[in-house]
């Protein structure tokens, strides 16, 4: 092969490949090639953060329901913050606990890359949100993005129970993707001061909001 780079002409010389090897190989490349390009990053991929991919699960996230997942989060987020770009927390199936807030700031947090929203089945990993109001699940910082995640509020044990927002946008570049809230008091608002532009809300299903469902203003920017 031949080529130019920085204006210098440059040439190599590879060893002739036999017919046989020479088509293994091409087959098994383009084998390869074909399936990375149409996977996804799943939620369970392995915690590999020279890729910029962290699984909550491996910070200590049960996903059972019933523990506390706070602190697992927020240590996959913090750790995420580290890398350069490609920052995602990847959250596997499964119902997780939360009970208080998560900063999130140019990171993804991705739960299932697709789906749909069955009315009697979660398919998506949930996020319990036992926080005391008025404090928001989620804190949306610049560049936050959230994607394929279920947020649960209200139970049948404390039906009249009230929430703070299940996402609290405070900075701008945020985008809620593909996300369904369940019962929420308040869902997705603005805190009130921050220019919140390049807003980008795409897929979201909110269920009963008991006060308000989305609250937006202050976009100095296209949203």
């Amino acid at each position: 092969p031949m080529w130019h780079y920085g204006g210098m002409r440059m040439e190599t010389t590879i060893p002739p490949i036999q017919a046989s090897t020479r088509r293994s190989f091409l087959q098994t490349l383009a084998a390869g090639a074909a399936v990375g390009a149409v996977l996804p990053v799943a939620a369970d991929t392995p915690a590999r953060e020279g890729q910029g991919v962290l699984n909550v699960r491996d910070f200590g996230a049960t996903g059972d329901g019933k523990s506390d997942d706070t602190d697992a989060f927020r240590k996959a987020l913090t750790a995420a913050a580290r890398l350069h770009s490609g920052r995602t927390v990847a959250v596997p199936g499964g119902t997780y606990r939360l009970t208080s807030p998560l900063n999130i700031k140019s990171t993804l947090l991705l739960g299932q890359s697709a789906g749909g929203w069955p009315a009697d089945s979660h398919p998506m990993p949930t996020l319990v949100v036992d926080l005391p109001a008025p404090e928001a699940c989620i804190i949306a910082n610049d560049g936050a993005s959230l994607h394929g995640l279920s947020f649960a509020f209200a139970t049948k044990k404390e039906p009249k129970r009230e929430f703070g927002p299940a996402v609290l946008l405070k900075g701008g570049g945020v985008s809620l993707t593909n996300l369904t809230l369940l019962n929420p008091t308040e869902g997705i608002i603005w805190d009130g001061s921050t220019n919140i532009g390049r807003l980008n809300i795409e897929n979201v299903f909110i269920v009963n909001a008991s006060k308000c469902g989305v609250f937006v203003a202050h976009t100095m920017d296209i949203s």
